[in-house]
């Protein structure tokens, strides 16, 4: 088997043991090339489209990864529950690849694919120092598999909830490392798992529980062993302790002298009154990803009419988990440890996501939970391992002949299809035509010399298209500001203050905002697929439309379904922003 074969000469003198090993190495660069492929058309294909508007929270990101090195940058991004989550290091991550592309969101596209192809880079290399090259080629058809689900513009947004996925999957193999008694592996572990739970606080119970134990099991496994590696493990573990103490300085440093963002995330967890879920709502999403035909492989988004996930409604039977058992089994009988270890961390962190699941604290939003695709493709890794390892025990020369090319050809048809929907793909949904036509005609309009601009919206829509506008002011070299920032999303120069001279002052309306605008303002700016004048009209007619079929559905004249099928038929041609300047 490859699995088997070292460095150094064949058993017989030959050179077969060194070609062996030439050729292991090679397939593997080919094999990680071909995952590797498809992120770097990604980037061709940004580039290529140039900077565009963003809106959303992505917008917001940009903002504080433009404050890196300018003004302190402390917490991570904003949540809508009016706390942050607990750190920046997403916004430090981001900072060069973003100035290196001129400041411009292109480079924040950039650096999230180079975030999710060093992810996927690393699981092959863990895999690899461990299992040889068939578990290199598992995983990283694993890996290529979720991100095709994902879908191209997922894997190259920024946003914390769609950057941290495969970076998960990394803390996992990390973990697996650490059974494996590879010492480096812990202060790697401690770095990954301080950026996943910084970036987005709903990985401190997916991270930290596993990370204690991959700690504990080389701990203990390490101290039987010879001084030397008892020796490094000590300085694994100083340097592991160092690591989380720089990279936790800024939120500390905040808690104590800044906006106390950390005691907020605490008391939110501990004291919030909001919806709860049960440990049987936990196993329903997170066993989900163990179905005959899993998410993870077709890419099923189960996304309800609120943002909710469909899984608490919905039983997808674990079928996977019969061939993952007999797996285990088999890796047992022939007593292949690394298949052991990874399945008992695949099992450790699918009993910590579950309980993370179940304590989740208001609305279940489908788009925090992509991270169970990776818990569904650790159970797949194992089987295939499995399946190849008995495989190659029981028709030696297959593994050379069949099971490395037929995982090449595999590689090579997953490439293709995801470049394929790179180059086919539109702009990403957080990327704004209306947000750039507006801000092009603001910058025409707006004198610098009078002032700071302040703007304010009356809408969640308009606040959504408002972030955008602060921020392509800002890159037109306009000073933006906002009236107050009570959730920290903008950073606190960029909120009004009484020392600061306000030269305009604009109003945000999104859609149908307009028709509720107050008379007699200015319109500095507008962008729409009517004329100003008809979509008013349009939005009036529309409005007095949608109350009328209320009216219906609270008298009973109309049923729910018929309700919001007639609401679909009234809705206005969009999107449409319009800014005013008030006096």
């Amino acid at each position: 088997m490859i699995t088997d074969v070292h460095r150094g000469a064949a058993p017989n003198g030959s050179g077969d043991s060194h070609d062996t090993t030439q050729w292991t190495r090679r397939t593997f660069w080919l094999a990680l090339a071909l995952a590797l492929a498809p992120f770097a058309v990604s980037a061709v294909v940004a580039v290529a489209h140039g900077p565009g508007a963003l809106i959303r929270d992505e917008a917001l990101i940009e903002m504080r990864v433009r404050d890196v090195a300018q003004h302190p940058v402390l917490i991570g991004l904003y949540s809508r529950d009016g706390w942050s989550h607990p750190g920046p290091l997403l916004f430090y991550t981001l900072a060069l690849p973003y100035r290196l592309f001129g400041s411009s969101p292109v480079g924040l596209l950039i650096g999230a694919l180079l975030v999710n192809a060093a992810a996927v880079t690393g699981m092959a290399l863990v895999a690899r120092r461990i299992g040889g090259l068939p578990a290199a080629l598992v995983t990283l058809i694993g890996a290529t598999v979720v991100a095709h689900a994902l879908g191209a513009e997922v894997v190259s947004d920024p946003w914390v909830c769609f950057i941290t996925i495969l970076p998960f999957g990394l803390f996992c193999f990390l973990v697996w490392a650490m059974t494996n008694g590879k010492v480096w592996a812990l202060p790697v572990s401690v770095v990954v798992a301080s950026w996943l739970t910084q970036t987005h606080v709903g990985y401190l119970p997916l991270t930290m529980p596993p990370l204690m134990l991959g700690a504990a099991w080389l701990w203990f496994t390490t101290r039987r062993a010879e001084p030397s590696r008892m020796k490094r493990l000590t300085g694994a573990v100083g340097a592991a302790v160092g690591l989380f103490v720089l990279l936790w300085l800024p939120t500390v440093w905040d808690q104590w002298g800044g906006s106390g963002n950390l005691g907020k995330v605490v008391k939110w967890f501990t004291q919030s009154d909001g919806q709860t879920y049960s440990v049987v709502d936990g196993f329903r999403i997170v066993f989900g990803q163990f179905a005959v035909v899993p998410d993870w492989i077709t890419g099923t988004r189960r996304i309800g009419f609120n943002g909710e996930t469909t899984l608490l409604n919905q039983t997808l039977w674990p079928v996977l988990l019969i061939p993952l058992v007999i797996a285990i089994a088999v890796a047992w009988r022939q007593g292949r440890r690394p298949i052991l270890r990874l399945a008992a961390v695949t099992g450790f962190v699918v009993g910590a996501g579950v309980l993370s699941v179940a304590s989740t604290i208001g609305i279940m939003y489908e788009y925090r939970l992509l991270w169970i695709w990776m818990l569904g493709m650790l159970g797949a890794v194992v089987i295939v391992w499995t399946t190849w390892n008995a495989t190659a025990k029981r028709w030696p020369q297959s593994e050379r002949q069949v099971l490395v090319p037929l995982a090449m050809v595999a590689l090579v048809g997953l490439s293709v299809i995801q470049i394929v929907d790179v180059a086919t793909s539109g702009s990403p949904d957080f990327y704004s035509a209306t947000a750039g036509d507006v801000t092009h005609q603001l910058t025409a309009a707006l004198e610098p010399r009078r002032g700071d601009v302040l703007l304010r919206s009356q809408s969640p829509n308009g606040e959504l298209y408002l972030q955008g506008l602060v921020l392509g002011l800002e890159r037109a070299g306009i000073a933006a500001r906002v009236p107050s920032d009570p959730s920290q999303r903008f950073g606190a120069h960029r909120v009004a203050n009484s020392t600061e001279r306000i030269g305009d002052r604009l109003l945000v309306l999104a859609d149908d905002d307009l028709v509720s605008a107050p008379p007699g303002l200015e319109v500095v700016a507008y962008s729409g697929p009517l004329p100003l004048d008809r979509y008013l009209i349009a939005a009036r007619r529309a409005q007095a439309e949608e109350r009328h079929l209320l009216r219906q559905l609270r008298t009973g004249t109309l049923t729910p379904a018929k309700y919001v099928a007639r609401l679909a038929a009234v809705k206005l041609p969009g999107p449409t922003l319009t800014v005013l300047r008030e006096p």
